[in-house]
């Protein structure tokens, strides 16, 4: 019995991991004002939707096994690092405004804080995903073998231009 996992299955236990660091944050964070938790909220929705997406297009490069859902898988992941800057400028926006407004320190600026403590291990566990992400697509995408056959036949009064006949190419992946 082979209990190796395969690098779907990290994959797949890793966006749970990005999906539970995020709605921790949320929690965890010490805003008081529902409106505030709202637009925290908001801000990481993207984020979030975004772990939902990968976890599609892993679906979909597994059940197709074509370069066209590699890409997109690839994409996805460029778009969560794209995600974790964009929340770090909200969120530091968000924070130095208010701050200004008030002359102090607010809760905003620990938000910040806290989430670019937090940053750090997010682009960690997305290069793991990625580096899983890779391993899958290469297996998936490996040429496993391939075929060639055709008939040829002697030039005919039908055929003046010379020999006439047909060739097929079969290749097949992963």
């Amino acid at each position: 019995m082979n209990t190796q996992k395969e690098p779907e299955d990290f994959i797949y236990e890793n966006i749970e991991v990005l999906r539970e660091e995020i709605t921790y944050f949320i929690k965890s964070s010490e805003l008081k004002i529902e409106e505030e938790k709202d637009y925290l909220a908001q801000i990481v929705l993207p984020f979030k939707q975004a772990t939902n997406d990968l976890k599609k297009e892993t679906n979909r490069l597994l059940e197709s096994k074509n370069s066209s859902s590699a890409f997109r898988v690839t994409a996805v992941i460029g778009l969560l690092n794209s995600q974790l800057d964009s929340i770090n400028a909200q969120l530091s926006l968000k924070a130095n405004i208010i701050s200004q407004s008030k002359g102090v320190t607010t809760v905003w600026n620990k938000v910040s804080a806290s989430w670019n403590t937090l940053v750090g291990r997010l682009k960690s566990i997305i290069q793991t995903i990625s580096s899983y992400l890779w391993q899958l697509i290469s297996r998936l995408l490996t040429l496993r073998e391939w075929s060639i056959s055709g008939t040829v036949s002697t030039p005919s009064i039908t055929s003046l231009f010379g020999p006439s006949g047909s060739a097929t190419i079969q290749i097949t992946f992963g």
